[in-house]
């Protein structure tokens, strides 16, 4: 042997060594691999849209992104993406039954289990309710189990690998040079011949059908066949041992029925890659799911047959094949020197559109994200004076001036209320003042009451902060309006606010910006916790006060809810906001695509063509009341928003108006020079029901915040009763 020769055999020694070390260590790594690394596994959640969004927000919000959550339409059988294969299991949020529902796929790996009945308890604990799980079989051969069809798939790689061994050795012992057209022959018998026996045994023993096996697994084995013996014509001993790698060591999880999707990274994005892996996903969309989605492990196992034969091919053409000596290299003629460029040729059009067809295979399931939503509890309860029952302005004005409340509410703007079907009542605040020994924060942005028969507790989250919680940069939620949806047993709560900015020095009452709006659902079982199901913001940020902000007034009617959006125009002189108005079906609330705008005589799909119902010259407050009553539309609001006097109510015969030029109804002037600010009046038209007066509540602040921490009462709301205009 020449000193070439010899150096040449050390480097394919060492590189061989080096591959068996590398086997033995992912041998190693995965035995030791005892817990479970969940990714992108698909879960279906089912039920109310406001529920079923709400919920893959927290699931999405989750480190790692363990979950794609797949929300399914209310009409779909909650069992049926589990069946076919498109969801590993569904979480049914059905509010009709007792408890949430965890449909887990009968086939599916058992540790995962444990991974989805964890994240069932995640959604459904802040719901105050429990988990059932039960077990859904595949749409088809549902005797055939997970472990066995694990076995299968793996005995076809194995014995691809081997057939490809096989031949090196006889070529080897019969001084055959190259894998010609009589190999591929052999090769493609033998591998029939295996996926007949093989799947004949599977058929009998464990059911599933022959056909499907035998014709899968002669591909498979085929193709594991002709792909060591292409790495084999490549790099020699070194590719036969790069093979073993590749086509059997790297899949070594999946021999046990590991499903990819808890493997740890990078095997849990390389496995659906691999030839077991797109076997395993044919065989087991043939096996259990009639067949569906084949398109992407086909091109997989296709593109990979296609890639060897093109260098099998090649090889057999050249005048020296580089498996014949067990190197890399290459000498003689210029057919030797330009074979494998032939098969680059062929090889790397192919492998890129594999990928890429792959990639572009079409998928039905829908991923949605955002952010998390945290679970909330009742404070202890204050009595009230009156009960819940109110009846004058008296009663109302009396509890807000002299109860002084617990520690968790102290003083707060806004006001709007909502009754609720089991007899109680929520309110909801902006700027909520806290006592100085309230064991959270002392100031939020929003916070929540909720008054019973003689008793009154605040809504807390797990957090003690603001029950919508603010954005990671900051960004808080001021209320605007509230609205009720009554369901059998529940109601859905949705509360409308807008995204807040601080832009100065917090003593400034002026000193933020609104970015837009959003949109928070609490779900409400009778006598139980208001817990909040999703926040949402609307649209980008924009500071930009000449669009439209959506939900400064709500109001559901003929089973459509109609959120009014206020807009300034910028214009100097000119204080108050226009009115304008969308509408869309309460569980389309969330799907920003399914609202309609009134562009004056008609609704139509886009917000920049929203016509304004009121002008913004004496206009709307940017927060107001609109509500029906007997067949008549009142719009309740401050003309010209905290600088103007007049608390007005305009008219309108129907939602879209048109609205008369408003009637002044009482006076609410503002103090600057005192300090005293009066602002934003809300209508409670259900509060001490007269057809011909409504309850106005308004807020009341002072620009000295020292006076208000000191004396809490100074803010609070304060209520009248006014006339409706005729």
């Amino acid at each position: 042997m020449t000193r070439d020769g010899r150096a040449t055999t050390r480097v394919v020694g060492a590189v061989l060594v080096a591959l068996v070390v590398l086997q033995g260590a992912l041998l190693l790594w995965h035995h030791q691999r005892g817990g479970t690394d969940p990714h992108d596994v698909p879960v279906g959640l089912h039920g109310p849209p406001v529920l079923t969004q709400g919920a893959a927000d927290q699931l999405a919000a989750l480190p790692g992104q363990p979950v794609r959550s797949v929300v399914l339409r209310p009409t779909t059988d909650p069992r049926d993406p589990v069946r076919s294969g498109d969801v590993v299991a569904t979480i049914s949020l059905d509010l009709d039954q007792p408890d949430n529902v965890l449909l887990v796929s009968a086939v599916a790996d058992p540790d995962l289990g444990p991974v989805l009945a964890d994240l069932a308890e995640r959604l459904s604990r802040h719901m105050e309710r429990g988990v059932v799980t039960r077990e859904v079989d595949p749409a088809t051969d549902p005797d055939v189990s997970r472990r066995v069809l694990a076995a299968v798939t793996g005995v076809w790689v194995v014995s691809g690998f081997a057939l490809a061994v096989g031949w090196s050795l006889l070529r080897r012992l019969r001084g055959f040079v190259r894998p010609g057209a009589g190999f591929l022959v052999g090769l493609a018998g033998a591998s029939a011949a295996a996926g007949l026996v093989v799947g004949g045994v599977t058929a009998s023993a464990a059911g599933g059908s022959l056909v499907t096996w035998a014709v899968l697994g002669a591909a498979t084995t085929f193709t594991t066949g002709v792909a060591a013996t292409a790495l084999e014509a490549l790099l020699g001993r070194v590719g036969l041992a790069l093979a073993g790698t590749l086509l059997v060591f790297v899949d070594g999880p999946l021999f046990g029925g590991r499903d990819p999707r808890l493997l740890p990274s990078p095997w849990a994005e390389l496995a659906p890659w691999t030839l077991r892996g797109a076997a395993s996903s044919l065989a087991a969309r043939l096996t259990w799911y009639d067949g569906r989605d084949l398109l992407a492990p086909a091109l997989i196992l296709g593109g990979v047959a296609v890639m060897g034969l093109a260098v099998v091919l090649a090889a057999s053409t050249a005048t020296v094949y580089s498996g014949s000596s067990g190197s890399s290299g290459s000498s003689g003629s210029s057919g030797s020197g330009h074979w494998r460029l032939r098969a680059l040729a062929v090889v790397l059009p192919v492998a890129m559109s594999v990928v890429a067809a792959t990639f572009l295979a079409p998928s039905r399931a829908t991923v949605v994200s955002a952010s998390p939503v945290p679970g909330a509890a009742q404070t202890e309860c204050l009595a009230t004076p009156s009960g819940s029952e109110v009846t004058s302005i008296d009663q109302l004005n009396q509890f807000v001036t002299t109860v002084r409340g617990g520690p968790s509410f102290q003083g707060a703007d806004v006001g709007a209320d909502v009754p609720l079907q089991d007899g109680r009542r929520l309110w909801v605040f902006g700027d909520t003042l806290r006592s100085p020994d309230f064991p959270g924060s002392r100031f939020v942005r929003n916070s929540m009451l909720v008054f019973g028969e003689g008793c009154a507790a605040t809504v807390l989250p797990a957090n003690g902060g603001a029950l919508i919680p603010d954005r990671a940069d900051g960004v808080g939620y001021w209320p605007m309006s509230i609205a009720r949806d009554e369901r059998d047993g529940y109601d859905l709560v949705g509360v409308t606010a807008q995204r807040v900015r601080t832009t100065g020095a917090a003593d400034d009452p002026f000193a933020f910006e609104n970015l837009g709006p959003a949109i928070a659902v609490f779900l409400v079982q009778a006598g139980e916790t208001p817990q909040l199901v999703v926040r949402r913001d609307l649209g980008p940020d924009d500071a930009d006060t000449t669009r439209p902000t959506w939900g400064a007034a709500t109001a559901i009617h003929d089973d459509w809810l109609y959120l009014y959006g206020t807009a300034r125009p910028g214009t100097e002189g000119i204080f108050g906001f226009s009115l304008h108005v969308a509408r869309t079906r309460v569980d389309d609330v969330l799907d920003e695509t399914a609202w309609e705008f009134w562009d004056g005589s008609a609704w139509q799909g886009s917000a920049a063509e929203a016509e304004a119902l009121i002008a913004a010259d004496q206009g709307v407050s940017q927060t107001l009341s609109v509500f029906q009553r007997s067949g008549t539309w009142y719009a309740v609001s401050k003309r010209d928003e905290v600088f103007g006097n007049d608390l007005v109510i305009w008219t309108a015969p129907s939602p879209t108006g048109p609205f008369d030029g408003g009637t002044a109804v009482a006076e609410l002037p503002s103090d600057l020079a005192k300090g005293q600010l009066r602002y934003m009046p809300l209508a409670h038209p259900d509060l001490i029901r007269d057809k011909h007066t409504v309850v106005v509540s308004y807020s009341r602040n002072d620009t000295d915040v020292e006076k208000v921490e000191d004396n809490p009462f100074l803010y609070r709301p304060e209520f009248l009763q006014v006339p409706l205009p005729r």
